[in-house]
């Protein structure tokens, strides 16, 4: 787990370098640049490594987390178990949680009565009419209740969850309910790495060879990790064979042999329990076998069987060979890209405190005329921001919707390659009832607003720049003083979490950092360029299920023509929606930004006419006055480079 701890432990500096800047920016008043610190620690602090499994009922997914996390954590059963999306993250102390709908609605440190109560097959809930088992039961009984609001928490403080790493376990791709595998598939494409787990007397069964086809084949695959679970079931002879065809079936599908390992997850808990015995001293043995031959001996003799059995099963599980490959994939390819934008930003906002650090320094050497001098000049400039402001209002609101009708014809034409790959999908996807019309209907409305959803992420910072390089042009053609209102470098989508909550004004850093959140971020920070467009195609949508009446035929050809046609009335509606809502997205938020920068600008001035004034005093005052302040400021000027450094 080394390299899992070197990542938390960067990510841990980072954001304590962060802190240290933080403070910094408070000793010169630079509150923009504290808000854009505050915003990369919050980003930082949510850089967990997503990790789901994914695999059939009864594959062993909980068996395999289980033995992972060295502890029963997850309930196991030959019967379907998990019964909703099971989010396993670090916490101080052990705690289950139910979520519906967004609201956590119980919680115990009781986990064993936590999984009695809230598994598939689980007795408590069957004959519930009221409070939070009914609730329950109402999700597991009815097709279209569960959404990816709807979900189990617990929190372990374990090595691995501390190390940043965070599980989700999913339901069965087969399971009994059938919208539950929907969402399974959704939560493979936000995953860093996704498991597939599937037996190897039973390898890609038609639920597993679907969902290849609608989610992987071509695409999504270097993530992918496959595990044959079971493989010590198997005989020598039958484990050769296994290990051709796995290699020549998923080769086929691009996913390359050092991604696809042949596991027990049964062996790697026998394993765990060994290593307790070892710890202890004392305690049962897995297996009869073991138990018979341990019944004779001392306990040092015991100990020693012990070890001796645990590295075989350690050997032959293979979970270790697997865990290395994992924890060199997710920091190399996930883990490394993510720190280096947090020290590139940092990098940027401790430049710009050294530029203003800078600026206070040929301020205090200034003589005591040239302060009085340089004070008129921001006064005047102050007023003159006022008229400028006024008179290119109208310039900047013409040449931003142009911008405006570039940005509607990118998306009609990206709208239509996003239904070519939506239909193409379609059509590889077996149905034979109207339960899995319905849950395919919600699946490709699902799926076509994550396309359009992520298309405008990565938009919006394009966007974002063009127009506030409109705006910089307008203005400091007609005052060049303004040019240095807009060196702050743009907080990109990746640093605005989206768990943060509406601000209670607008900053300048908000509204720079505002410009390119993820979407669900900017509505809730309530701030930034562009925040309204995030919204969309939600209320695009409507419904996008058969009704009753129309699904009530079985027949796989009728039934799939109507989903054809349910889908295009789909693209019509969300094509017009969506339009409709970026036109007036766009011109409210070009609207809300430019009153930001307008405020930054007379915060800007103000800030400068303060420091000034302060200098003007001390020349009042006495001369050593300064000099304290040069040494200090100098100081701080240290700080931020030694902090640089830790970078």
């Amino acid at each position: 787990m080394e390299k899992l701890t070197q990542y938390k432990n960067s990510i841990n500096n980072l954001v304590s370098t962060a802190n240290s800047l933080q403070k910094i920016a408070v000793e010169i008043e630079e509150d923009d640049l504290f808000e854009q610190l505050k915003m990369v620690k919050l980003w930082a602090e949510e850089q967990d490594l997503l990790l789901a499994t994914v695999g059939e009922v009864s594959v062993g997914k909980s068996s395999f987390l289980n033995a992972l996390l060295k502890q029963p954590v997850l309930p196991v059963s030959m019967k379907e178990s998990t019964a909703l999306v099971t989010h396993v993250r670090r916490g101080e102390n052990l705690k289950a949680s139910l979520y519906i709908e967004g609201e956590q609605i119980f919680s115990s440190k009781d986990l064993e009565s936590f999984n009695d109560s809230y598994t598939v097959h689980s007795k408590r809930w069957k004959d519930e009419s009221v409070g939070r088992l009914a609730r329950f039961k109402k999700i597991m009984t009815t097709k279209n209740e569960v959404n990816e609001d709807t979900y189990i928490e617990i929190q372990l403080n374990h090595p691995l969850l501390q190390n940043r790493v965070r599980i989700i376990d999913t339901p069965g791709l087969n399971d009994s309910g059938g919208i539950r595998s929907v969402i399974t598939k959704r939560f493979v494409r936000k995953a860093d790495a996704a498991i597939v787990l599937m037996r190897a007397d039973k390898l890609l069964s038609n639920s597993e060879m679907m969902f290849f086809e609608e989610y992987i084949l071509k695409k999504h695959v270097d993530h992918i990790f496959i595990l044959v679970n079971r493989f010590d079931k198997l005989a020598e002879g039958d484990q050769l064979t296994v290990k051709e065809a796995a290699y020549k079936k998923f080769g086929e599908l691009n996913i390359p042999e050092k991604n696809i390992f042949f596991i027990s997850a049964k062996q790697a808990v026998q394993a765990n329990s060994l290593e307790k015995i070892i710890e202890k001293g004392e305690g049962d043995f897995p297996t009869k076998a073991l138990q018979r031959q341990a019944a004779s001996l001392t306990p040092s003799e015991k100990v020693s069987l012990a070890q001796s059995e645990m590295t075989r099963l350690r050997e032959t599980s293979a979970l270790n060979d697997f865990f290395d490959v994992l924890q060199e994939f997710l920091v190399s390819n996930k883990g490394e890209g993510r720190k280096k934008k947090i020290e590139n930003q940092l990098q940027e906002i401790g430049k710009r405190l050294l530029n203003q650090l800078d600026e206070a320094n040929k301020d205090l050497l200034r003589t005591n005329d040239e302060v009085k001098s340089e004070l008129e000049r921001n006064q005047n400039e102050h007023k003159q921001s006022i008229k400028v402001m006024e008179s290119t209002r109208q310039k900047f609101n013409e040449k931003t919707r142009t911008e405006k009708h570039d940005f509607i014809k990118r998306f009609e034409k990206v709208f239509e390659s996003i239904k070519k790959e939506v239909e193409a999908e379609t059509k590889l996807t077996h149905i034979n009832s109207s339960e899995a019309a319905n849950a395919l209907l919600k699946a490709r409305a699902d799926e076509l607003m994550d396309r359009i959803q992520s298309w405008i992420v990565e938009e919006l910072p394009r966007i974002e720049q063009n127009v506030r390089q409109i705006y910089l042009n307008e203005y400091s053609s007609q005052l060049p003083a303004v040019q240095n209102m807009f060196v702050m470098p743009t907080i990109r989508s990746e640093f605005i979490p989206a768990e943060i909550k509406s601000s209670s004004s607008n900053t300048d850093a908000a509204a720079l950092t505002g410009a390119a959140v993820g979407f669900g971020a900017a509505a809730l920070l309530g701030i930034g360029i562009f925040g309204a467009l995030l919204l969309i195609p939600a209320a695009a949508m409507g419904a996008a299920f058969l009704s009753e009446e129309s699904s009530s035929s079985t027949d796989s050809r009728k039934l799939k023509e109507r989903v054809k046609k349910e889908i295009e009335k789909l693209y019509v509606r969300v094509e017009k929606e969506s339009k409709k809502t970026i036109q007036a997205g766009f011109d409210s938020s070009v609207e809300a930004w430019m009153k930001d920068m307008e405020e930054s600008i007379q915060k800007s001035f103000k800030r400068t006419e303060k420091r000034l004034k302060k200098i003007e005093q001390s020349f009042k005052d006495e001369e050593t006055n300064v000099t304290k302040e040069i040494e200090y400021v100098n100081s701080l000027k240290t700080e931020v480079h030694a902090q640089l450094d830790r970078i």
